[in-house]
């Protein structure tokens, strides 16, 4: 992932308490969306950060998790260059730092924390992969992105784990924090990738935040092992990827019921 640019208070879309009641595809969020239930207006980084120490989340590295508010980027090609050369980067910062820049009022950062805050373990293999395959610096020869990075930065925005539990049934999961955000605006004209994973039998029976704590193990274990060698990576065209989940658009835009 990269730097990304705060959101102006007037752009920032409004915000929507009930954002994980429409559709099966929220549940696995559930607990964690149960937090921000009572907020009358967008939640801040100090929340988010109040959640994550109450559920003791740390990054590869042992270090606690820290929200903090994405700084502002300088206007101008050579301003930001410079800007850029003078800041840490985006996993660096959370691997080296604990520290997960965030703009306010932005569904894409609101359901990265919220990965976060349900897949923990993944999340932080996640970010130890993305930190140890990312490009040197701008300006330094031989500057180019990884297969490797590649497969990562599709898995964290539009990943979907295929979850195989017993008796050959199957549970699928939305990781990607992008793709969270499109299917809640109603955007179906976006990709996801299909990872299968395996979990132990009885978990698709039993309550879902078991399924999830199996599925966070097992896609922990699986970015360590590396994704390059993933035979079994698809992208879903939108249509595709509508049927996979379950999930309808609705008039007003966003999920439909079951």
């Amino acid at each position: 992932m990269t730097n990304l640019t705060p959101l102006s208070t007037s752009c920032m879309p409004p915000w929507r308490p009930d954002f994980a009641a429409p559709a099966h595809i929220f549940a696995p969020f559930s607990e964690a969306a149960r937090f921000f239930a009572d907020f009358a207006a967008w939640p801040g980084v100090a929340d988010y950060n109040h959640l994550a120490r109450a559920l003791g989340i740390v990054t590869a590295s042992g270090l606690p998790l820290t929200f903090m508010e994405q700084e502002a980027r300088p206007r101008g090609r050579s301003r930001r260059a410079k800007w850029r050369a003078s800041h840490v980067r985006y996993d660096e910062s959370i691997y080296c730092l604990g520290q997960v820049p965030t703009r306010l009022g932005s569904w894409h950062d609101f359901f990265n924390m919220l990965v976060w805050m349900t897949f923990p373990q993944a999340k932080a293999a996640l970010n130890r992969q993305q930190y140890r395959e990312q490009p040197p610096l701008v300006g330094m020869p031989g500057r180019s992105r990884s297969r490797e990075q590649d497969r990562l930065t599709m898995l964290d925005e539009g990943g979907v784990l295929a979850v195989c539990c017993a008796q050959g049934i199957v549970v699928h999961l939305v990781f990607g924090h992008a793709l969270l955000e499109s299917l809640l605006l109603g955007r179906f004209d976006v990709r996801g990738m299909n990872l299968p994973l395996v979990c132990s039998e009885g978990v698709a029976a039993g309550p879902v935040a078991d399924l999830v704590r199996c599925a966070d193990a097992a896609l922990a274990l699986r970015i360590g092992q590396g994704v390059t060698e993933a035979a079994d990576w698809s992208l879903d065209e939108g249509t595709q990827l509508r049927a996979l989940l379950g999930a309808t658009p609705t008039s007003s835009g966003g999920l439909g019921e079951l």
